[in-house]
């Protein structure tokens, strides 16, 4: 993982604006991260150009009051599509990587990571309730969903100790206490999935 160096005032927690609460931006954040790392392999540039200016900006633009002024779309537009799957893969599998590690490791050391860039920052809503959001820190796809992710584990950090899950068979992530411990997905509770050498999926009847 390389994150950008801290900035001096990622340590001051910031107001919500008095519409937004802290569980719902790090649940907007989850939502954002997994919608990328379950789907983006299969996106186009359109796909990521609607994530990036819908779901993501909906959260990182919570860590910034300025976000009016941001938008990936006139970037997008000077890439040819073909780069930009080659882009979405290299950053799923990079924040699968990473996911992986949490899920079998724990996230001390990716939080830790993610509190000393300037990836997210600390904010608290009017309830006085304190957690994280990603701010637009980020220079590389990967990292601005690891940012998501950042964010959420740092606000709820037992959520990935103990029901981070990720599908041995299609890598499907989610957070579900008995996907983990099974370990797979509920797409192959009755079935075992064997990926072929054309890396095809070949679904067999449990048992067999």
């Amino acid at each position: 993982m390389m994150f950008n160096p801290p900035q001096s005032s990622a340590a001051t927690p910031f107001l919500l604006p008095h519409t937004t609460t802290t569980p719902e931006v790090v649940a907007l954040c989850r939502h954002a991260g997994l919608a990328f790392v379950n789907g983006a392999e299969r996106w186009s540039k359109r796909h990521l150009t609607d994530w990036l200016s819908g779901a993501y900006r909906d959260c990182a633009g919570a860590g910034r009051s300025s976000s009016g002024s941001w938008s990936p779309i006139p970037l997008l537009e000077e890439i040819d599509s073909r780069m930009v799957v080659r882009l979405l893969q290299v950053s799923s599998t990079e924040v699968r990587d990473v996911l992986t590690k949490v899920a079998a490791e724990g996230g001390h050391s990716f939080g830790a990571a993610m509190r000393e860039s300037d990836l997210v920052r600390p904010c608290r809503d009017l309830a006085g309730r304190i957690g994280y959001v990603p701010t637009y820190g980020a220079r590389r796809l990967a990292e601005m969903v690891l940012a998501l992710f950042g964010a959420d584990y740092l606000t709820r950090p037992s959520d990935y100790e103990l029901e981070l899950s990720m599908c041995r068979y299609c890598g499907t992530t989610d957070f579900d206490l008995e996907a983990r411990t099974r370990g797979h997905c509920e797409r192959h509770e009755s079935a075992f999935g064997l990926r072929r050498l054309d890396g095809t999926m070949t679904l067999l009847p449990e048992g067999a």
